[in-house]
């Protein structure tokens, strides 16, 4: 199989993950790591890759065969538009842009060139929720009638050093919720309208440490999510998948999903039903799918490499992304407005 030459843009927390991932591909090599800061360079030498400074001149020195785009939310679109305009397949990071009208206008040219752009919500990555989404769309647990979601966690205070997670374009609505909307999204469909509130109060930055917000699905199911990054507890699915040893795996849950004939707790699989009659007064038990584990980053690179080999499509497309982006969008209005926000995807 050809070797195929990947870059990454932004050596953060995501961009450490991907260049792990490259390393551990059979078919990826690291051709540069491109990133503002100085520092970066040693790591790039031990990494054995070239090093710049500017996106440009490393996609015309080095010539890669994809790019992957880790650097903050508000660098995004330029970043994953500069690739494009160079001829090359992008795998750009949740969000896919800080703004929805530069998330439009990147997944359009895309389109129009014939560009492959993956959007990095690898949870939809993850065998446990290829398998929940079976079930579900068999009909295991019946007709859906409603879902639960949170994510409530504590970030230290030295994770805002980075001070761009204090401003707009930042915040547990864009940095967070939106995987988890994109995962209601892959289970249960469109969502047809939303209303939230958010709150600043305990750390009083430019943006949210806290919002819920009301999901109305086009199919009719309705939901509520709520989020904090200021709450210490194990309900979000960063503790709970047990998907990145950097976070302390918990035996708790952080989605429930409910119908006519069973409910669902996620991710651990547990499935709630009736034996007999469907009643408040009747017995209830529950079993729990058991999946091998696997790393949903290399399972999206994976995904990644193929797509630009031609022999797959993206799982999560740069569309799929602009529409998650597009209920993000309605939620950070319904925060302002107060009312009943529609997506513009």
């Amino acid at each position: 199989m050809k070797m195929i030459k990947l870059s990454v843009v932004g050596l953060g927390l995501m961009g450490k993950q991907h260049v792990a991932a490259i390393n551990d591909h059979p078919s990826c090599r690291l051709a540069s790591i491109i990133d503002s800061n100085d520092d970066v360079r040693a790591i790039a030498a031990s990494e054995g890759c070239h090093f710049y400074n500017n996106i440009n001149e490393a996609l015309l020195k080095t010539e890669p065969d994809g790019l992957i785009i880790s650097t903050p939310n508000a660098r995004h679109f330029e970043d994953g538009l500069t690739g494009l305009k160079h001829g090359i397949p992008i795998l750009v990071e949740k969000p896919i842009s800080d703004s929805l009208g530069h998330g439009e206008e990147l997944v359009k040219f895309g389109k129009k060139n014939n560009l492959p752009i993956l959007t990095g919500y690898h949870r939809r990555h993850n065998p446990i929720i290829f398998d929940i989404k079976k079930k579900l769309d068999e009909g295991v647990i019946g007709k859906i009638v409603a879902m639960h979601g949170m994510f409530w966690l504590y970030k230290p205070k030295d994770y805002f050093d980075e001070l761009w997670r204090t401003k707009q374009g930042a915040g547990p609505i864009y940095i967070n919720l939106s995987h988890d909307i994109d995962l209601m999204r892959h289970f249960l469909g469109e969502i047809e309208s939303v209303q939230a509130v958010a709150s600043s109060a305990i750390r009083g930055f430019d943006v949210e440490d806290t919002a819920i917000a009301i999901l109305k699905f086009m199919s009719g199911v309705i939901g509520s999510i709520s989020i904090s990054d200021t709450v210490v507890s194990p309900w979000s699915y960063e503790l709970t998948s047990n998907e990145n040893p950097a976070y302390h795996h918990t035996t708790a849950n952080c989605y429930w999903i409910g119908g006519t004939e069973g409910s669902i707790e996620l991710p651990k699989g547990t499935f709630w039903s009736h034996n007999g009659k469907k009643s408040w007064w009747e017995p209830i038990s529950s079993t729990t799918t058991v999946n091998k584990k696997s790393n949903p980053i290399y399972n999206q690179l994976d995904n990644f490499v193929n797509v630009i080999l031609g022999k797959e499509k993206p799982l999560v497309s740069g569309l799929e992304g602009l529409k998650t982006s597009a209920v993000i969008d309605a939620i950070k209005r319904s925060t302002v407005t107060g009312i009943f926000e529609k997506p513009r995807f």
